[in-house]
């Protein structure tokens, strides 16, 4: 298209046209506004990617209407017009989001750089294009033009990641350096913070190619295959400061647990093992976690475990503010496939119905029946809990999952007399 001198209303064609390219629009930007940083490894799937990319041809074809037709709002009866106001405010919000993100993110770690070289020109750029769309006109479309000219999309990215590949210019390790123990939220909204940016320079970029009439994509297109680099260090980085963190959050977590039973000892045991819960939740860590608590017992008779790494792998604390607590870590349940998972939850599900005898104490009843005849995996813990003690199953950093880390189930034992007793198995 060519760009006309006058405004003019849309065309019936045009604005089936509009619709489309609004649609691929929306979808873009609720895609990172409302989905965020869970989909940052999206991009690294072909299919993903070419879909991210037709989606984004939405904004270019926005851009080129913009161009030659110089009007983009047709008649205030159409429905046309409310789908332009919210793409309108979806462009501002993203950009506002953004702002705010790094605001708040500045009370915590102090990067002046990251803002001048990176958000604050983006904040602009996002600021013309809104207008663009608004307010379709040579102004705007200037404006534009000598932003994109002063801080092209692609250089922004080069400042981005030229910030995070050094230590002492990268805000997020910045502010994971400066914890004692990592915390999960700190990584989290750092790494939002880098998808919305990287995604709002791809948004920016692909406007511009309709806007300002490039012949090729080229610089959206290397964008888009950089971006997904980027993506995967923030993976590796996620790994090493889980491992980092991996003596730290143990140590807090036992301190935790330990002062939690005294300090509050009318809890319940549901009050309680959310409480563990949450704690858990604020660590980095690529464990997976169960939380079991239940009332003062005997071990052997009314409880037992089998875990051979428990001194690594599980806090036990017994018979305090009227309580018995286990914490138990799998460093593998996250690197499993969902085959495996399946497996466990039919063996414990086999155990359901009368196939044990109450006989001798529990920790025996785990090693011959349980373990010795292979009913289920004996790698990593095995649990046994009577029914009348009131047990509260809660598993942590296992959203994949919502039975935690492996599996567990209501069993019954028979014999004289009959026990029903909750069997629960988690993986090493």
């Amino acid at each position: 298209m060519t760009e006309s001198n006058e405004k003019r209303s849309m065309s019936d064609d045009e604005i089936k046209l509009a619709a489309d390219y609004i649609t691929k629009s929306l979808a873009v930007f609720k895609n990172v506004i409302e989905i965020g940083k869970t989909k940052v490894e999206r991009l690294k799937n072909e299919t993903n990617r070419l879909m991210w990319t037709r989606r984004l041809t939405g904004i270019t074809g926005i851009a080129e209407m913009i161009r030659g037709v110089m009007m983009l709002i047709p008649k205030g009866e159409n429905p046309l017009v409310k789908d332009i106001e919210e793409l309108t405010e979806k462009v501002e919000e993203l950009g506002d989001r953004v702002g705010r993100s790094f605001d708040d993110l500045k009370s915590v770690i102090a990067e002046i750089n990251f803002f001048v070289k990176i958000v604050g020109p983006t904040f602009v750029l996002g600021r013309y294009m809104r207008d663009c769309i608004e307010h379709p006109s040579k102004r705007a479309t200037g404006n534009f033009k000598r932003a994109y000219k002063k801080h092209p999309p692609f250089k922004l990215f080069y400042n981005l990641t030229t910030c995070l590949e050094r230590s002492s210019s990268n805000p997020l390790r910045m502010a994971m350096d400066a914890e004692k123990v990592h915390s999960r939220e700190t990584f989290d909204r750092w790494e939002e913070m880098i998808y919305m940016i990287t995604a709002q320079l791809m948004i920016l970029e692909a406007f511009a190619n309709g806007l300002l009439e490039f012949k090729t994509k080229n610089n959206l297109d290397l964008l888009i295959t950089r971006a997904t680099t980027a993506y995967d260090e923030l993976v590796e980085w996620r790994k090493e400061y889980s491992k980092k963190n991996h003596d730290a959050y143990w140590k807090d977590i036992k301190e935790y647990v330990e002062k939690h039973t005294t300090t509050y000892p009318k809890m319940t045991n549901a009050e309680r093992a959310d409480d563990i819960q949450n704690r858990l939740d604020t660590y980095l860590t690529q464990d997976a976690f169960y939380i079991l608590v239940f009332n003062v017992s005997t071990v052997d008779r009314e409880h037992s475990y089998h875990c051979p790494k428990a001194e690594s792998q599980m806090i036990g604390v017994w018979n305090k503010g009227r309580c018995n607590v286990i914490v138990y870590r799998s460093h593998l349940a996250n690197r499993l496939e969902n085959n495996v998972f399946v497996k466990v939850e039919n063996e414990v599900r086999a155990c359901k119905e009368g196939k044990f005898k109450n006989v001798g104490t529990l920790r025996n009843v785990i090693q011959t029946q349980l373990l010795d005849s292979n009913s289920v995996r004996g790698d990593g813990f095995v649990g046994l809990v009577d029914l009348s003690k009131d047990l509260q199953v809660r598993s942590a950093y296992c959203s994949e999952h919502m039975w935690g880390p492996g599996w567990w189930e209501k069993v019954v034992f028979v014999g004289r007399p009959e026990v029903t007793r909750t069997l629960i198995v988690s993986f090493p």
